[in-house]
């Protein structure tokens, strides 16, 4: 700028003298221009990036007042929770006085929160509608102009579409830290005549309006913890509608509504069953939620094969082998839950008895125990030795084999499946320490198996390789030599 006017100064100091003045009165309207124009955009953006309000000590009028805030939707609107949906905001404001007031207007934060209770959208807004009647409520649709959002969460189609609210079934919206205004009666004093920073003394403040919406009914289940808890609970939000609230719950499928629970909002101590609940608003207006609340699979009470001390017998103390439940989702305990192992077998001194419980690692739940009283003498086993060939032959049913005996690296143990079932072949050594598992499966009925025991890394002496299943358990004798 300071350019373009040394220029003019040149020009009229060299000679140029007649339309000089003329000239420097066509820059200098120009500038003026310039700066007014450059001045209103400068406003213009201020106004829409801040909306400046009194104090609030300075809206000391009371003559208007918002009293309700709702969304038109039809009065028993029914949506699935998740379900979108668009309507205008509807406002009802009381004019105490005895003159109609052309023009009511709001500034504030709409706030809505998804069905979980987390904030998915808030924006700074504003509106304005008019004419107020005197001494009556007068319920007006405000078109919604949002000044600045504050929170706009990408996974939600919640917010405002045009100047409609945009929100999820099950949502709930509120106005916040609302400033009030309006005209006076003169038929000029618009809308337009409402500016945020002249509205006192006729103005007011509200901390938080709901706004009310169609009425839903969502749930969130606890499942039972473990088979035949009876811990299961229905957690029943609800949202919309109008207060107060009525329930009433039906059980099917085995559920059980526990007495006194008939009306309440929430459930406790339910069994397996599917539960429906119907709400009633104060409107009238229903919405049901429903809930299925399940279990884990019982873990049943473990069978058990006892090999009691013997003379004969290859190990000097009895064990205690779990045959059912077998598979990687259980472990066992031999000491009430205190210590819990994947083995399936336990060294147990004579007389000393045992309690045997299994556990699921996938739900926590335990077995009833299995013990000295009840497990099922037919389970009780006689240790015995059994002779192994130096090759493969025919084999009876649940006799183990194993060849060649005596081995260096490498030997083959054989035995063949009396029926399809599941069993786990180990390796111990002669002080009754499993050295390792050498296989466990699923065999098939007459199934003849061949598991390869590696001898490389472990050293000279006598090996019992022991197969244990539902059947029983049966074992062969190993001679590792060098």
């Amino acid at each position: 700028m300071e350019n373009l006017s040394l220029s003019y100064l040149t020009l009229c100091s060299a000679g140029y003298s007649g339309n000089c003045k003329e000239s420097q009165v066509k820059t200098v309207t120009f500038w003026k221009t310039a700066l007014a124009f450059i001045g209103l955009l400068l406003v213009a953006f201020t106004s829409s990036a801040q909306v400046v309000l009194p104090p609030e000590s300075r809206c000391t009028s009371k003559d208007l007042e918002l009293v309700d805030a709702f969304l038109d939707v039809p009065a028993c609107q029914s949506c699935d929770p998740g379900d979108l949906i668009t309507a205008p905001l509807k406002l009802s404001i009381a004019n105490k006085t005895g003159s109609t007031r052309t023009s009511f207007a709001f500034w504030g934060d709409i706030v809505i929160k998804s069905s979980y209770g987390n904030v998915v959208y808030q924006a700074q807004i504003t509106g304005c509608k008019g004419p107020i009647i005197k001494t009556d409520t007068t319920t007006l649709p405000f078109e919604v102009i949002v000044i600045e959002v504050k929170i706009d969460s990408t996974n939600s189609g919640s917010g405002i579409s045009g100047t409609q609210i945009s929100y999820e079934c099950g949502s709930t919206i509120d106005l916040t830290n609302l400033f009030l205004a309006w005209t006076d009666a003169s038929p000029k004093s618009t809308c337009s005549t409402l500016k945020s920073n002249l509205i006192a003394p006729k103005c007011g403040t509200l901390p938080a309006i709901a706004v009310s919406t169609g009425l839903t009914a969502s749930s969130v289940p606890t499942n039972v913890t473990c088979s035949g808890d009876g811990n299961g609970a229905i957690d029943l939000s609800i949202s919309g509608g109008s207060a107060p609230y009525t329930y009433a719950w039906v059980a099917s499928n085995g559920g059980v509504i526990p007495t006194g629970q008939e009306d309440n909002q929430d459930l406790t101590d339910l069994v397996p069953g599917t539960y429906v609940c119907t709400v009633t608003d104060g409107s009238g207006c229903q919405a049901t939620s429903s809930e299925t609340i399940t279990q884990p699979d019982e873990v049943l009470r473990p069978a058990v094969t006892v090999v009691e001390p013997s003379i004969c017998a290859l190990v000097p103390y009895g064990t205690v082998t779990v045959t059912s439940p077998l598979g990687a989702d259980y472990e066992y305990s031999n000491d009430g839950g205190n210590d819990w192992q994947d083995s399936v077998t336990f060294h147990v001194n004579a007389g000393a008895g045992f309690s045997i419980t299994v556990r699921s690692k996938s739900s926590g739940c335990v077995s009833p125990a299995t013990d000295c009283d009840n497990y099922q003498s037919t389970d009780r086993v006689v240790p015995t030795s059994i002779k192994a060939p130096n090759s493969s032959g025919p084999l009876k049913e649940e006799m183990m084999v194993a060849y060649p005996i005596p081995f260096s690296d490498r030997t083959t143990v054989e035995f063949k499946s009396k029926k399809g079932e599941e069993y786990v072949i180990n390796l111990y050594d002669m002080s009754g320490t499993m050295v390792k598992q050498l296989k466990s499966g699923k065999a098939k009925a007459n199934e003849v198996v061949k598991v390869e025991v590696d001898g490389r890394g472990i050293q000279e002496g006598v090996y019992l390789a022991r197969k244990i299943s539902k059947s029983g358990v049966s074992s062969v004798k190993l001679l590792k030599k060098n």
